[in-house]
């Protein structure tokens, strides 16, 4: 796969010569001093705007760099931004498309396993997103799936996805909804592996349940499956740490107990079983014990 990186020594040289002075500056203050001029802004629209997020690139404890998506009404642009003694240094700004209709997110997530977080970009449009995941390698890299028009543009290949760790190892799976109306409505799960983004089986199911008040707490729903065969149900009990762990709660599949109470008070981390799944299945899920803890991962992928 292809890594989207900015061309020419001239481009990176220009990057770190941009420099303000912003000791006791707010985030706020300090992405607006870095507004791309290549967002000029139009005087009938009048839009100026950001999201912004704050990273740990280096693995050193500390969230000195600025992730901020700029936005003028016609398009987005993505900088990184470096604090260093009491300075702060324009350092990378992403090739990427355009980017309009909306101003975009960004917020941080773990897909590699690595110390350093990815950021997840997503720009919404009228009815659908267009979502990027980016790698720090010396500058943000997209690693999620791509691809480029005949004028070397670039697409994404992720639009309404969700990021979740369904197995419970600390590093989130892609959910990536199939968009053509013309095949069936599957949700598959992406994995990233060996530097990219790799399907990893049909989610017909996804789910994460809190523990609130009152008797229990009961998710109940037919799930419907495109592909019936064998199906790993993977719950993943608490948070990461094995914060928030629940020590009662049952899971039923088409009337049989697939994950009973002593399952969940050995308090392991994740918790599966293998099932087999028709046309049609019913899925309930009793949370009991103490407000707060949570089952924040349950779902439901197709075994190969």
């Amino acid at each position: 796969m292809k890594l989207i990186r900015l061309a020419g020594a001239l481009a990176a040289a220009l990057l770190t010569t941009v420099v303000f002075a912003q000791t006791g500056t707010s985030d706020d203050a300090i992405a607006s001093q870095f507004f791309p001029d290549s967002l000029p802004v139009n005087p009938d629209l009048n839009i100026r705007q950001w999201n912004l997020t704050r990273a740990d690139f280096a693995g050193i404890g500390r969230d000195d760099y600025l992730v901020v998506v700029y936005y003028n009404g016609e398009g987005n642009v993505l900088r990184v931004l470096h604090e260093q003694n009491g300075n702060t240094i324009l350092v990378a700004e992403p090739d990427l498309p355009p980017l309009p209709l909306a101003l975009g997110t960004v917020e941080r997530c773990e897909v590699d396993g690595d110390p350093a977080p990815e950021i997840f970009l997503r720009v919404l449009g009228d009815r659908t997103s267009q979502d990027f995941v980016l790698d720090w390698r010396n500058g943000l890299h997209i690693v999620s799936p791509y691809t480029l028009s005949a004028l070397g543009n670039v697409r994404t290949s992720f639009s309404n996805i969700y990021l979740a760790d369904i197995d419970g190892d600390g590093r989130a799976e892609a959910l990536v909804p199939n968009l053509d109306r013309e095949k069936p409505s599957v949700i598959t799960a992406y994995r990233f592996a060996n530097g990219g983004f790799a399907a990893a089986g049909e989610v017909p199911f996804h789910y994460r349940l809190e523990r609130t008040t009152g008797s229990q707490n009961l998710l109940e729903m037919d799930v419907p499956v495109v592909t019936p065969g064998r199906y790993l149900l993977r719950v993943v009990n608490g948070d990461p740490g094995k914060n928030n762990q629940a020590t009662s709660a049952q899971v039923t599949i088409n009337g049989a107990t697939v994950l009973s109470e002593s399952s969940f008070k050995k308090k392991e981390r994740l918790l599966t079983a293998t099932v087999t799944l028709g046309a049609v299945n019913r899925v309930r899920i009793e949370l009991r014990g103490a407000p707060g803890t949570a089952l924040s991962s349950i779902s439901l992928t197709q075994v190969p």
